[in-house]
């Protein structure tokens, strides 16, 4: 009769997917003076969790055991595990396998269990996906991802994010950090800003933090496309004000040739301001702002009504995002007195006739924003006006006044 015994067994853990056992085995013949000659064979099979190892007891050939003196022997068996702390039968097999067959002491016994060691402890996951929107950005944008996930003993603990910048979204500044997000979710979200240089680019990259501490944070992700600062948009290359010399308005602003930057046309602004002299100007002051996407276009705008009065007027192209170009001035114009009305003639009724050698005419004219001089001629003689003949001219209707201004 075959004993057979384990004399003690180890374990590890190589991965959570598996466990490795070893055994040591000790095996004797129960009576003293018994022997298993040559020709005689033993096999042990030790089996866990489906996975076999093997080791032989006594071999076929020129092996003359005497069975009371015990044989040790090392079986190492890796096994499938997926479980930490978990027990797992364990099967004991041994067979004569040798030239002549031996049908005692066979073994076969399943009574033994072995227990699985604690899962190892894992690296939280990265973020399978990463982005930012918008990616044309005045002030701010948003930086999104998700697919985080915590490891084996390290639930997720928050997200770690870092920003490079690049002129030319090729070539990338090092990694500056930015934020730290406390969070157990798998996904999230953090307000960024775009780089301080107009034009410039920045992307992100975001790590899972984990409770097992820094040694167990995931890997970087970095984002799939990155936010750039916008630039301004491009004034008008042209804004001309017609007409150049006036009495009276509407004047009609034309412009073309502008521009959006990184982001779109939305409208314009126009402003307007006056100089006396055509050398100092006032500052603007503005006359409206509206929408319009297109790059060129006219406006009819008001004008001072104030003879000798210059004006010009000022262009700003506004974008999506509310930036203002520069802005595109036009040339001055002028505003002047506008022509007397002809005067009407009450006095004498007019057509009629009269032998006073000494007529008086009552003339009327419109009211004017600036001076007027009245020129009277009889006939086909001189013209006579009121500012060099006061004695002839009155504006209170009696002769001899001054002249009329």
């Amino acid at each position: 009769l075959l004993n057979l015994w384990i004399g003690s067994y180890s374990k590890s853990r190589p991965n959570n997917s598996q466990m490795t056992y070893h055994f040591t085995i000790a095996a004797a013949l129960a009576s003293s003076g018994s022997y298993i000659h040559s020709g005689y064979a033993l096999l042990c099979t030790i089996t866990v969790n489906g996975s076999s190892g093997q080791v032989r007891i006594k071999a076929p050939d020129n092996d003359n055991w005497d069975g009371t003196a015990p044989r040790y022997r090392s079986v190492t068996v890796t096994c499938s595990s997926t479980t930490g702390n978990t027990t797992q039968g364990v099967r004991f097999r041994v067979v004569s396998d040798g030239r002549l067959t031996l049908n005692s002491g066979v073994i076969d016994n399943s009574g033994y269990t072995v227990t699985s060691s604690a899962l190892l402890t894992t690296a939280c996951g990265a973020p399978s996906a990463c982005s930012v929107s918008p990616t044309v950005a005045e002030g701010s944008a948003a930086l999104s991802w998700s697919g985080a996930s915590g490891g084996t003993n390290n639930a997720v603990t928050g997200f770690e994010v870092q920003y490079s910048d690049s002129a030319n979204n090729a070539d990338w500044g090092s990694w500056t950090a930015l934020s730290t997000v406390s969070s157990s979710s798998g996904s999230g979200s953090l307000s960024v800003a775009p780089p301080a240089a107009r034009g410039s680019y920045r992307r992100f990259r975001v790590r899972t933090q984990g409770s097992a501490g820094s040694s167990y944070y995931s890997g970087w992700k970095v984002s799939s496309n990155s936010v750039r600062k916008n630039t301004p948009p491009q004034p008008a290359t042209t804004l001309t004000a017609t007409p150049s010399v006036y009495s009276a308005g509407p004047i009609t602003l034309t412009w073309s040739d502008a521009s959006g930057g990184t982001s779109p046309i939305k409208g314009y602004m126009l402003a307007s301001k006056t100089s006396t002299d055509g050398s100092t100007w006032t500052s603007w002051n503005v006359l409206e702002t509206f929408d319009l996407s297109a790059s060129s276009g006219s406006r009819t705008v008001t004008a001072s009504t104030e003879p000798g009065t210059y004006t010009k007027y000022g262009l700003w192209t506004i974008d999506t995002l509310d930036v203002y170009s520069a802005e595109q001035v036009s040339n001055s114009i002028l505003c002047v007195a506008a022509a007397c009305d002809e005067p009407a003639i009450a006095a004498p009724k007019n057509g009629a006739s009269t032998y006073n050698p000494n007529p008086r005419v009552l003339m009327t004219t419109g009211a004017q924003p600036s001076e007027q001089v009245v020129q009277v001629k009889i006939g086909t003689g001189n013209w006579w006006d009121g500012v060099n003949n006061p004695s002839l001219f009155s504006p209170s209707g009696e002769v001899g006044g001054s002249a009329a201004v």
